[in-house]
């Protein structure tokens, strides 16, 4: 059998969940084999080994110093003597009343700080069995349980806005020009009662429509995204997030999946950072000036007369290719393809947006072959 394998030390620091190569070569040095060798460490020498092993990517400080015992602990609470004349014990609940409990008072201490996530509230019971602000309060004293709990945090989806506040929160980092003025005590008010998100995204319509409007990106899946996925109810709140690289990437792809495409991801992408200009699109060239004194202006056609005037270009070119199909025409609509030949301008990345559009409205098959030879024949 391989040494590793009968490795004392190797087998209960996995056992318990510790395991790391360089963690265990610190131990080898400081003669621990076993468990308990383990626990007749000096405090002060585990602190020192968990900060080197910190270095190379160790990441359960806090459940080292809890197995090791040496270190006080800060969860628990001294309970009050128990009455001897009494004697039935409540039965203790369990961890998804307490979680239901806990719910309430979690979720308004978490908006109050600006916090607040669904993913990051079961992160904090499930896992942390968190249930109130003043547990919490407890645990953030520990800057290696800190470090550990950011991580899980960031891996559950907080990231933006929220994530530079809750490292602020922990006391990791310090919040840029953003100083709350002292509140007074006022014991005799009551504290108003706090909007729940469709309140909040009722009254941040009117804005954020206006606002995406002139982004020229108006869009009610979009809308509904920015307000039900990332809490941004705000102008200013886009604003925030946009700043984070990491934020965009994902930003922008999950608005392609909710249906944003042709030029509204190109104004998306200028009002994320990631584009400079957008073309207009109009691919009219611009007529020569005409003999006449007084040339006729062009009347101005209806969008349900464009439509109609690119299918009678459109669906006989199509049905003659053997690729016809109305949602397919649609989305080449918004591609600026109103004639066969503006298929010629699609370029790599748009044909294969067009392509996976079309798919995802039900094109398949030869139609769909048809289709795909005849872009690659261009």
């Amino acid at each position: 059998m391989p040494k590793n394998e009968t490795d004392p030390l190797r087998k209960w620091m996995k056992e318990k969940g510790v395991w790391q190569l360089d963690l265990s070569k610190l131990l080898e040095n400081e003669n621990v084999t076993t468990f308990k060798s383990f626990q007749q460490l000096e405090p002060k020498k585990v602190s020192q080994l968990i900060e080197n092993a910190k270095k190379t990517g160790f990441m359960h400080s806090a459940k080292l110093k809890e197995l090791h015992g040496g270190f006080p602990k800060k969860k628990k609470k001294a309970k009050p003597a128990a009455n001897k004349t009494v004697e039935k014990k409540e039965k203790p609940k369990d961890p998804e009343t307490l979680k239901r409990e806990a719910r309430p008072g979690l979720e308004a201490y978490m908006r109050q700080q600006k916090i607040w996530q669904i993913d990051l509230f079961d992160l904090m019971t499930d896992k942390y069995e968190i249930y109130s602000p003043e547990q919490f309060d407890e645990y953030r004293t520990d800057p290696d349980w800190v470090d550990e709990f950011l991580t899980d945090a960031k891996h559950c989806g907080v990231m933006g806005n929220q994530a530079v506040t809750l490292a602020a929160l922990c006391g990791k980092k310090k919040k840029a020009n953003k100083k709350k003025p002292k509140k007074v005590a006022q014991p005799s008010e009551a504290q108003p009662i706090q909007k729940d998100h469709e309140e909040m995204k009722i009254e941040a319509r009117p804005v954020l429509e206006k606002f995406l409007r002139d982004n020229n990106i108006w869009q009610i899946d979009l809308f509904d995204m920015m307000v039900d996925k990332y809490q941004i109810y705000t102008v200013d709140d886009f604003m925030e997030y946009k700043d984070d690289e990491d934020w965009v990437d994902e930003f922008l792809l999950e608005a392609k999946h909710v249906g944003v495409m042709g030029q509204k991801v190109k104004h998306l992408e200028k009002l994320c950072g990631r584009r400079k200009t957008v073309n207009s699109g109009n691919k009219k060239k611009k007529a020569p000036p005409k003999a006449s004194n007084e040339p006729p202006k062009e009347k101005k056609l209806s969008p349900e007369e464009i439509e109609s005037k690119a299918r009678s270009k459109m669906e006989p070119f199509m049905s003659k290719n053997g690729f016809w199909n109305k949602d397919l025409f649609l989305i080449l609509l918004q591609w600026d393809v109103y004639q066969p030949s503006d298929l010629k301008d699609l370029s790599k990345q748009d044909r294969k947006e067009v392509l996976h559009e079309a798919k995802q409205k039900g094109l398949m098959g030869q139609k769909m072959k048809s289709f795909k030879g005849h872009l690659s024949g261009l």
